[in-house]
């Protein structure tokens, strides 16, 4: 049985991989592809080598990498339109690959219209599994999939009101990755923050307040993909798009703009709500993926969590289990459902304030002893529990569920 996973990687990943790695964008897309998916970079190859061996042949390509989307169209004489090619080639290569299953990692790329396409022109599509694990606009996309699955407890409930096939799935750790860094080395880092902060409704806002807290009483380093300061001309836009929505019918005007279009639906907001504090921006340093990403949280003597505004109060992003699954300390929110995945101040520290995450911290960096065995605690938690072969087999009877009913 064949397996597609369409995803997309972050700008930022993309362009420091290609850096390091000039010589690759021309070779050809077979090279590149098994490049990619070396790197342990969101989920990589995780289904091709957990679930392939449950019976699948598996391809998971990152679609917007245009250095090997490009390379695959020449190898197989499929016309690349430089001003128009991430959606026909991937529409192109689910032709070609003809997957009797197909998962689907990125719910705004790939819309209602284009996943119904792809059912219309390949016939060999028995199911389409989709994920959602962050704010979502336009609900019409889950009533495409089969499954919806989504990390997010909040999400699974809207989910089933509005008639949608949801289940509930954790994140996991690939225990591949402590071959892929250097797990013995002395910790470089006191405290650190891995991760993005987006200021808009559902993302990062209260992850920005935090941070601010933390920075006051902690030697806190942040890994992060920062926005630009916003410039006169991005503040006269927003102030722009504010007067004419407005006017009757003006959202709908500002929507079919090119380029800002995507405010339309944003609140307003004042110049300080956008820009980040230059604390942040002092203590941050570039984002660091794939092994970079686990090599920092490996390097740090604590790590700290915070979920997406979105996830409201659910516990289950990934950086849970990949700080636990290298074995560093980690500091989380006291979410309502964490006991059902770590065991709240044994196996990972909590907070529920942001002065306890504070004097929580700066506890912790002073007691060695107590600080490392939380964090070896929630390895062992990880490698019991939480592990990717365990979400593969689970995945694996949903899949099959699915394709029970529709033989």
């Amino acid at each position: 049985m064949r397996l597609m996973r369409i995803s997309t990687a972050y700008d930022g990943f993309v362009r420091s991989f290609y850096a390091q790695r000039p010589e690759l964008a021309a070779r050809p897309f077979r090279e590149q592809y098994e490049t990619i998916i070396d790197e342990p970079y969101g989920w990589c190859d995780l289904w091709t080598r957990f679930v392939g061996p449950l019976g699948y042949e598996c391809f998971e390509p990152m679609t917007n990498i245009q250095p090997a989307q490009f390379q695959w169209a020449k190898e197989n004489n499929v016309e690349a339109n430089p001003a128009d090619w991430f959606l026909p080639l991937t529409m192109a290569q689910i032709e070609w690959y003809k997957p009797d299953v197909l998962i689907c990692n990125d719910y705004a790329s790939f819309n209602y219209d284009f996943l119904t396409e792809a059912r219309r022109r390949v016939p060999s599509i028995r199911v389409i599994v989709g994920w959602c694990g962050a704010p979502y606009r336009d609900e019409k996309v889950f009533s495409a999939y089969d499954l919806t699955l989504t990390n997010l407890k909040c999400h699974m409930e809207r989910f089933r009101e509005i008639g949608v096939n949801a289940a509930y799935m954790h994140h996991g750790f690939d225990p591949a990755i402590l071959s892929k860094i250097d797990t013995t080395r002395p910790k470089q880092f006191d405290f650190s923050f891995v991760g993005s902060i987006v200021k808009r409704p559902g993302f990062h806002n209260e992850r920005e307040r935090l941070l601010l807290a933390l920075l006051e009483k902690t030697n806190l380093t942040i890994f992060a993909d920062l926005p630009p300061r916003s410039s006169t001309k991005g503040r006269l836009t927003r102030r722009v798009i504010d007067l004419v929505r407005k006017v009757p019918g003006g959202t709908k005007v500002v929507r079919r703009l090119p380029r800002i279009g995507h405010l339309a639906d944003e609140p307003s907001l004042a110049p300080s709500a956008v820009d980040l504090a230059d604390s942040i921006r002092r203590a941050s340093r570039p984002s660091a993926f794939g092994r970079a990403m686990y090599q920092a949280i490996r390097d740090s003597k604590l790590t700290l969590n915070t979920h997406i505004d979105a996830a409201k109060d659910n516990a289950s992003n990934m950086r849970m289990f990949e700080a636990t699954g290298v074995g560093t300390c980690m500091l989380t929110e006291r979410q309502s459902d964490l006991a059902d995945i770590f065991e709240p101040d044994r196996e990972v520290v909590t907070y529920a304030s942001h002065e306890e995450c504070v004097e929580k911290a700066v506890w912790l960096l002073k007691h060695d002893k107590e600080r490392e065995a939380i964090g070896l605690a929630g390895q062992k938690r990880v490698m019991k529990d939480h592990r990717w072969d365990q979400r593969a087999a689970w995945l694996d009877g949903q899949i099959k569920k699915l394709l029970t009913t529709r033989s």
